[in-house]
């Protein structure tokens, strides 16, 4: 992919998250000690598809943290892979040498073009098992990227492989969302030369003009049940945070704040509150409001810029905090409280 330039806003089908800042972010994390796991007894014959199966299921186990590959471990995955008449047929259990307990048994068979799909799902079913987590193997991350100066809407799988542009217009667009089902992509474009919101369908690339209100159509985020959009609109002449019913284009304002700017919007995981950023404190912040209005409130309190937050099905919001000239990546609890920096170094 030589001469594509991806910038880093991303959203995953599971949760979404933006920053519009282009980096290498190394992230410290702390928590619970990893589960080493023995794949050695895995078995999986020469074929092309058996060995990506291998390689694509070993690569989901390190990369999410929760495990490290190793010999000397009491938790065996063990099975085979088999490429048989077309097919790839997967035989796999989870077992503790230990003791001999069994967490995990599952027989899978596909398409051999599958074989990636196939790993995604194994190693997901292995996260949900062995930590109580979803696992995010499978999910796949909308992007915007460039090609010598001009912009376009990508898909691919959360490792980086199976990259899809989905737009072709070359002109500034941004704040990717998906709706639940991950069928479809909201987004903020200028191919008219206005901002406007559209969504595409992901598998025929039909593209759908959702909000075309005077001023600016900016920040889509779709609701929890898949039937409310929160944007920001200067329909009015100035930023302001709205709610949208997708079915009848019926609009609901959120906010009224004529000497500030809305933008960012996040759902919580019940559909009932949006975190957003205003900088009517006289720079930006976090602020949470219901979805149904009303008075809102300040989320974080610390010095600098938070901005591009994402509410995860946990509770805790993620967002993009400036601290001494360089932005990071933080988290704090939907309810306020401390605010936690999980990035080093600086952008």
């Amino acid at each position: 992919m030589s001469g594509i330039r991806f910038c880093a806003c991303i959203a995953l089908s599971v949760c979404s998250v933006v920053t519009a800042v282009a980096v290498d972010i190394e992230i410290t994390k702390t928590g619970a000690a990893k589960i080493n796991i023995d794949v050695s007894d895995f078995r999986h014959g020469i074929s092309k598809q058996e060995k990506l199966f291998y390689a694509t299921l070993c690569n989901d186990l390190e990369r999410w943290g929760w495990f490290r590959i190793h010999k000397q471990s009491a938790i065996r995955l063990v099975g085979s892979c088999q490429a048989q008449d077309g097919l790839l047929v997967i035989e796999a259990s989870v077992v503790n040498k230990a003791d001999g307990k069994s967490y995990l048994q599952r027989n899978y068979s596909d398409n051999g073009s599958f074989a990636r799909k196939l790993a995604h799902r194994l190693a997901d079913e292995l996260v949900q098992k062995l930590k109580g987590r979803r696992g995010v193997a499978s999910t796949r991350i909308a992007m915007i990227g460039e090609i010598n100066g001009r912009k376009d809407l990508y898909v691919c799988d959360v490792d980086g492989q199976k990259l899809i542009q989905l737009t072709r217009d070359g002109t500034p667009c941004l704040s990717p969302d998906w709706n639940p089902s991950a069928a479809r992509i909201y987004y903020t474009s200028f191919h008219r030369g206005f901002p406007d919101v559209y969504a595409v369908d992901v598998v025929s690339g039909k593209r759908l003009q959702v909000s075309k209100q005077p001023g600016v159509n900016a920040g889509p985020a779709i609701s929890p049940d898949g039937k409310q959009m929160a944007l920001t609109l200067s329909r009015d002449g100035n930023p302001e945070l709205y709610v949208m019913n997708l079915r009848s284009g019926r609009l609901q304002r959120l906010t009224t704040t004529r000497q500030a700017a809305e933008a960012s919007p996040s759902w919580s995981p019940d559909g009932m509150h949006i975190v957003y950023v205003s900088d009517k404190s006289g720079s930006p912040k976090l602020y949470v409001v219901s979805r149904r209005g009303g008075q809102s409130q300040r989320l974080t309190r610390q010095r600098g810029e938070s901005v591009s937050p994402n509410w995860g099905g946990d509770g805790r919001i993620v967002y993009s905090g400036k601290r001494d000239g360089n932005y990071h990546i933080c988290m704090m609890d939907a309810r306020g409280g401390r605010e936690e920096q999980l990035t080093d170094g600086g952008a």
